[in-house]
């Protein structure tokens, strides 16, 4: 699609959005324009996207089609498969009904209201945000992205991708990809999936909010002070395990209530302004505490004693010392085995972000 006819059809989204709801095909979007919106981008092969009317389940319909999606179209470089434009050509134009199905706008859904329509549609139909926060919402990138990141040429292609699960698939997407950046590191993506492959082994269900979402939560509070790239996969994936066991034993408040998440993706949350410049604040606090990868000394107030504390993570967990003393700076003090200790030094590791969040 055109560029400057993809953005002008955006702002007219207000008042045609219903057009979306009720048009059985998308040549309404050309007369919109005194010109056809399209150009050519490029050659693409037919294919067929996931059946909609097999009786398979929305998660089960997603993760087909990030699975068709991306082996016939793995050809797109990632700056053509980031372009607005070519998803937009496709949602309106190659799979116009296939979107009106799939979203269930062919079936005479009452059309929401304005402001709710509006948000749908941008959400689905187009990008809403610059980079992730656009592909990783619209309905057909998202797919080639996450196949893309899953895929793997050494064996089964999509063996990763089905490990992760089309249950609360979409939900999931939320909470690993679209949430973080560091999902996209090989091996950060490949402890995650690691962690659901230990335990779907054991027949047990990772609940998204409850579980998932405060573990993922975990891993982003280790990268304010550590570059999680330092750690291997079988680490990350230990953390994950750890931390996710202790939810399920009632080991850890997971300070979230309620059911798990919706399948409905268009329950993102959005990162405000001021969000962003607490964490920012809160990781520049940080970098003078005691975090994954220091190493740090610490001294008996009776000076009898002193011990020397390597913050690593061995299976997943930290030892006692190393729990007690996370977070704190130096000069705090700690109680340990009936003695108070002083935190005398600390070395940071190499490893620790003192710039940016990843």
């Amino acid at each position: 699609m055109k560029k400057d006819m993809l953005m002008e059809l955006k702002q007219r989204l207000p008042n045609v959005y219903m057009l979306y709801y009720t048009e059985k095909d998308g040549s309404w979007v050309e007369k919109q324009f005194q010109e056809n919106p399209y150009n050519f981008f490029m050659e693409i092969p037919e294919f067929q996207l996931a059946n909609l009317y097999a009786g398979m389940e929305k998660g089960k319909i997603d993760l087909k089609n990030c699975k068709v999606i991306y082996k016939n179209l793995s050809f797109l470089s990632p700056s053509q498969a980031s372009d607005e434009r070519f998803w937009a050509a496709l949602t309106h134009k190659t799979f116009y009904n296939y979107m009106r199905e799939r979203w269930g706008y062919a079936t005479g859904i009452t059309i929401p209201s304005q402001r709710d329509g509006v948000s749908e549609i941008k959400s689905r139909f187009f990008f809403t945000g610059n980079g992730k926060n656009g592909y990783f919402r619209n309905t057909f990138a998202k797919c080639w992205w996450i196949g893309k990141l899953l895929y793997d040429s050494n064996k089964n292609n999509f063996e990763m991708l089905d490990t992760i699960g089309s249950n609360d698939f979409n939900s999931k997407v939320n909470e690993i990809f679209h949430n973080y950046t560091f999902s996209s590191n090989p091996t950060i993506l490949n402890g995650i999936v690691e962690c659901f492959e230990y335990f779907n082994s054991r027949n047990k269900k990772i609940n998204v909010k409850n579980q998932l979402r405060p573990t993922m939560q975990k891993l982003n509070a280790i990268g304010g002070g550590l570059i999680l790239d330092c750690l291997s996969s079988e680490e990350i994936r230990d953390i994950m395990i750890d931390n996710i066991t202790s939810i399920m034993e009632g080991r850890h408040d997971t300070l979230i209530s309620g059911d798990d998440v919706s399948e409905d993706e268009n329950e993102y949350e959005e990162t405000s302004e001021e969000d962003t410049k607490l964490e920012n604040t809160e990781l520049e606090n940080n970098t003078d505490r005691i975090n994954i990868g220091d190493v740090v000394t610490i001294i008996s107030k009776d000076r009898e004693d002193s011990q020397i504390v390597y913050m690593r993570y061995h299976k997943g967990k930290l030892s006692i010392l190393g729990e007690l003393i996370l977070n704190k700076t130096k000069n705090d003090t700690v109680d340990f085995k009936g003695r108070t200790y002083d935190i005398a030094t600390i070395e940071k590791s190499k490893c620790t972000a003192t710039t940016a969040r990843i």
